[in-house]
């Protein structure tokens, strides 16, 4: 009996294997032909997707442009009333030409290290009229100071040649 039990067991795995060799063989071909489809769906794929190595590009030039001047940090100053420190710049907006005139434009500056790094996002509202190609030059603004948020002790630390600015637009209210 310890004999004929090894022995059935082949048998029942030769038969077995006998049986499903047709339909291995084909599961195997369908196998490897879906496998060819996802290899070019993922090659197609590749050549109109930007390659990992360089930052994802706008699909169209900004609305707004924003250039940042003169920033500077206001520490407290108790005897000229200061009481709140704060980190402030000359900021100029300009609306795309091929934009329409809009009335106001709420969005989030950007600021970004020179790899284009998230360093800090502001929420900023322009509710100044802009027409196409104009440009509108706010003075003095900005955001009261934190020393314990790293994001702002960046902002007050770093030179402007060493950051880049840009205007994300969430909703804007086009005059027509």
């Amino acid at each position: 009996m310890k004999k004929t039990l090894p022995l059935l067991g082949l048998l029942v795995l030769v038969f077995a294997t006998n049986c499903l060799a047709d339909t291995l063989e084909e599961r195997v071909a369908r196998l490897e032909k879906e496998v060819a489809a996802l290899k070019a769906q993922i090659a197609a794929s590749e050549k109109t997707a930007p390659s990992s190595s360089e930052p994802a590009k706008p699909k169209t030039e900004a609305l707004v442009t924003v250039n940042l001047v003169n920033k500077r940090f206001q520490d407290v100053d108790l005897e000229n009333s200061v009481l709140q420190a704060g980190v402030y710049w000359d900021a100029t907006y300009t609306l795309a030409q091929d934009a329409k005139a809009t009335r106001a434009i709420k969005g989030s500056l950007v600021f970004t290290d020179l790899f284009d790094e998230v360093k800090l996002r502001i929420a900023w509202t322009i509710d100044q009229p802009l027409k196409p190609g104009e440009s509108f030059t706010e003075k003095d603004v900005g955001i009261k100071f934190n020393q314990f948020e790293d994001s702002q002790e960046w902002l007050k630390n770093t030179d402007l040649k060493n950051m880049k600015v840009r205007f994300e637009v969430e909703n804007a209210i086009y005059e027509d």
